[in-house]
């Protein structure tokens, strides 16, 4: 059981494992959905059977070579249906109506007897009287009394859930991988930071680390605490025109024009 459960674990946290459950889901439903058919009521002419009764539950009625059975459910007829009650008291005289349509059967009963084979549901059954060939008392299903013709047994709202719910496990396989991969990456985004009391976010918590730390570098200019002084010596000025010195000249005006 415990590898079971691991086995199963395994498949389930695999996205392989949903979409190939998903695919055996949606299967099954295609596949009941296929078995609807028309159902019809068969009369049963062999009265030599054995019952086996089942208190308040179901109630088989065993053929004489053990591979066919009758299966009654009690709750599912009218008037009241006690098993014991109809079954005991010696021999009895029986007409019952089926569906047409079989079902396994494969019930192991408290006293040790395994019942194995097919089954037909009984839809009616009535004591009948040996003498007059007249029904006693008629038990009745209410699928029968509905429908005393037969009806179609329409499998399709099951079948559709399944699909519904093939799809849907497949499509969790096939996508949610993505999700989770976002939720993720949102899962690891930094938190932002709450100011005060306002509660304003700073998403960009770092680059406001930066700006308020100091930078030297950054400091407002305040110019030279004192600038030397600088005094520029000028020639004197000549007294007489055209009195030059001629290392203040450059060039061609190195010599002065003769007067």
């Amino acid at each position: 059981m415990y590898f079971l459960i691991r086995l199963l674990s395994l498949f389930l946290s695999r996205r392989w494992g949903w979409m190939i459950l998903g695919v055996v889901v949606a299967g099954i439903g295609v596949a009941l959905g296929a078995s609807s058919h028309q159902v019809k009521y068969q009369p049963i002419t062999n009265g030599n059977f054995t019952p086996y009764v089942v208190e308040g539950g179901t109630d088989y009625l065993q053929t004489s070579d053990g591979s066919t059975y009758y299966v009654i459910k009690e709750a599912d007829l009218s008037p009241h249906f006690d098993g014991n009650t109809v079954f005991g008291g010696g021999q009895k005289t029986f007409a019952i109506l089926t569906r047409s349509d079989t079902e396994n059967v494969d019930v192991q009963l408290t006293d040790g007897t395994h019942l194995l084979g097919t089954g037909y549901r009984v839809e009616r059954i009535a004591q009948v009287n040996p003498a007059t060939g007249q029904f006693m008392q008629i038990y009745s299903t209410a699928e029968y009394t509905q429908n005393p013709n037969g009806f179609y047994e329409n499998d399709w709202a099951g079948g559709i859930g399944l699909i519904a719910l093939g799809l849907l496990s497949f499509g969790l396989g096939l996508f949610a991988p993505r999700l989770f991969r976002n939720r993720r990456q949102k899962a690891s985004a930094p938190a932002p930071v709450m100011v005060g009391n306002q509660g304003q976010a700073m998403p960009y918590q770092q680059a406001n680390a930066y700006q308020q730390t100091p930078n030297p570098y950054m400091q407002p200019y305040a110019g030279p605490s004192q600038y030397p002084q600088y005094q520029q010596q000028y020639p004197p000025y000549p007294q007489q025109p055209g009195a030059y010195d001629p290392t203040q000249l450059a060039g061609s005006e190195r010599n002065p024009p003769q007067q």
